[in-house]
């Protein structure tokens, strides 16, 4: 497909007009569809512990995650101070229950829908739930039967409060996996099995994620050297691609790949087939005397997941991984040594690292765009930069999305991947200055005049 040339190009003016009905056609759609900017890198956010004594104001924080474009925010329990910083924020909220509920959660349909009442219900609207989950790494454990009731009970109260579109579920640790390597081997041990397979089957009859907890840097610093640092780093200059690991005609290079692969075979072995995976926890320590736990290393992983999540897995590839860092803060409660050192910033708000929370969107730019009713659309990624291409049909009509940056007369059709996107996402473009010029009788482009980052 030809993306930009000077024979092909007609004025805005021509091109709307011989668009015109098509164009109002995809417009009106796009008008209905709610955005929120994830870019081609994947939906990328931050855990907030609080587990400190010395930490910013709420509303500080809230502030901090916007100027960082940090979109997306997990809390490990309720907080009516941190809530109210989020009201009109327009970041996504993952709201977690504390494990010590998770009894009267389960056990008590009256004492969910106070949780809720509490929770969420004053907040629906002006905060942007993504997902409830009830407990976290609880299992295998004593509370781990507890977790499944406690999700139909908040399920239940959530309907019954009128909270739509919450999926409820719940975060586990890999330590569910029996088996993890070769990745394809997957499953989970004798202890989780008979707890995630009916969990799993729920999850996938509501739609709702399972959350996972990805720590290749406990593998690495556990494994007495057998770990190779840049495989467990997802860097290849680090000895990531020499250490790789083949399986059955499929390579990783990283082991960030292999755990969540490991935990999709862990899943389909269970019976379920297409569940998604979210990572609620993934992060790298600073500091705090454990192997490995350099301020270089964790910026070198921190930055590589957020370059790297938007490619998908080599058992899903195309397919972002929503991921979760740990965490906004150094937090001083925590045990010493490394898990007070798992922090992007201290507590006086200056960064422990820089992470680029726009790295991926200089691969690949864009507004996903959550359109009820539309079908799987197919979406390309070229490459090189400065331009990236989407092209998805719609009924007839084919639109494609160009995004310039500092030099829009460079044109690149490198088709590096194919993938589609069957939660009915649309590409669209939302930031700065555009105009529409006619490729052929069924293709419009939009072209940019800055970048819109």
């Amino acid at each position: 497909m030809t993306a930009c040339g000077g024979g092909a190009r007609m004025t805005a003016a021509a091109a709307a007009e011989k668009m015109a009905a098509p164009w109002v056609l995809a417009c009106s759609l796009l008008l209905l569809c709610l955005a929120a900017f994830q870019g081609a890198e994947g939906a990328i956010g931050v855990n907030y512990g609080m587990i400190a004594n010395n930490l910013p104001a709420p509303e500080q924080v809230i502030s901090m995650y916007k100027a960082k474009n940090i979109n997306y925010v997990r809390l490990f329990h309720p907080d009516t101070s941190v809530l109210n910083a989020l009201r009109g924020s327009g970041i996504g909220v993952v709201l977690g229950t504390l494990n010590e509920d998770l009894p009267r959660l389960a056990s008590d349909p009256s004492f969910a829908a106070s949780w809720v009442a509490t929770n969420v219900q004053p907040f629906a609207g002006a905060v942007q739930f993504r997902y409830i989950n009830a407990g976290n790494e609880v299992i295998p454990g004593d509370t781990a039967a507890q977790v499944l009731p406690a999700m139909q009970n908040l399920e239940s109260a959530l309907r019954s409060a009128g909270v739509t579109g919450v999926p409820v579920t719940t975060a586990v640790a890999t330590s569910v996996l029996g088996t993890s390597n070769p990745p394809s081997q997957g499953a989970f041990s004798e202890a989780a099995a008979p707890v995630m397979a009916p969990i799993v089957s729920y999850l996938s009859s509501r739609g709702a994620p399972l959350l996972v907890n990805v720590y290749p840097y406990f593998a690495y610093s556990g494994s007495g050297g057998q770990v190779v640092l840049g495989y467990a780093l997802l860097s290849a200059d680090a000895g990531g691609a020499a250490s790789s690991v083949t399986d059955g005609g499929v390579v990783y290079t990283n082991m960030f790949d292999a755990i969540v692969d490991a935990t999709h075979a862990a899943v389909e072995k269970a019976g379920v087939q297409g569940l998604e995976l979210v990572v609620s926890e993934t992060g790298w320590p600073s500091g705090g005397g454990g192997d490995g736990a350099t301020v270089e290393n964790a910026a070198a992983y921190n930055n590589n997941v957020v370059r790297h999540v938007g490619g998908g897995t080599p058992r899903l590839p195309g397919k972002d991984v929503e991921t979760y860092l740990f965490a906004m803060f150094n937090e001083n409660g925590k045990a010493e040594g490394v898990e007070q050192h798992f922090g992007l910033f201290q507590p006086d708000m200056s960064e422990v690292y820089h992470v680029d929370f726009t790295a991926g969107s200089s691969e690949a730019s864009g507004v996903a765009l959550v359109c009820p009713g539309l079908q799987c659309m197919s979406v390309h990624r070229v490459t090189p930069h400065p331009m990236d291409l989407f092209s998805t049909s719609l009924s007839s009509l084919l639109i494609t999305v160009v995004i310039y940056s500092s030099t829009p007369s460079v044109c690149h059709a490198s088709l590096l991947d194919h993938f589609d996107l069957c939660s009915a996402a649309f590409f669209c473009v939302l930031h700065g200055a555009a105009s529409f010029f006619y490729n052929d009788s069924t293709t419009a482009s939009v072209r940019l005049d800055a970048s819109p980052h």
